[in-house]
């Protein structure tokens, strides 16, 4: 919506649209010359969107269906509308990322003022302690001393780091 491109394609389609008989095709051809004198992009496509499509679906509303004009800024403006929402999808996942490296932050300093472990730092723990070869080595010595057979129940719920500590452990 930036673009001179941009601008020159939705002028031309105002420009068919007012030239239509009907009210409605005029009043979208007036919608997209007032929504070009706006600078904000987003209250642009707001704009637009009200002027076109049904509220709160992208698709024409029935009056504009039967115009060239409007079936040709169709597609763009759904096209705009979903870029649009991946955008507010992006942001709202960068928030929470953000919230969640605060939190894992926070309570990982509680646990370590509180000389608590929970079962993640068990399996990292493992996971370093089978990764490094000289560690590893004696780990294994004793656990090949004890242990003949193993039993993996629930494997299916086996998650990424204990698989690659008994891989590691197994290998």
């Amino acid at each position: 919506l930036a673009s001179d491109a941009a601008r020159q394609r939705w002028h031309a389609w105002a420009k068919a649209l007012g030239a239509e008989s009907n009210k409605t095709p005029q009043k979208a051809a007036n919608a997209i010359i007032d929504a070009w004198l706006c600078d904000d992009l987003g209250q642009r496509l707001d704009m637009l969107r009200k002027a076109f499509f049904v509220a709160a679906q992208d698709r024409l509303t029935n009056h504009l269906q039967k115009y060239p004009a409007a079936q040709e800024a169709e597609p763009e403006l759904q096209l705009l509308c979903a870029a649009r929402r991946q955008h507010h999808a992006w942001q709202h996942q960068q928030r929470m990322a953000r919230l969640a490296r605060a939190l894992i932050a926070q309570f990982a300093q509680l646990k370590r003022e509180r000389g608590w472990v929970d079962m993640n730092d068990v399996e990292r723990t493992a996971l370093v302690m089978l990764s490094d070869p000289i560690l590893s080595g004696w780990v294994q010595e004793r656990l090949d001393a004890r242990v003949r057979h193993l039993l993996v129940d629930e494997f299916q719920d086996t998650n990424p780091l204990q698989w690659q500590a008994l891989h590691a452990w197994l290998a």
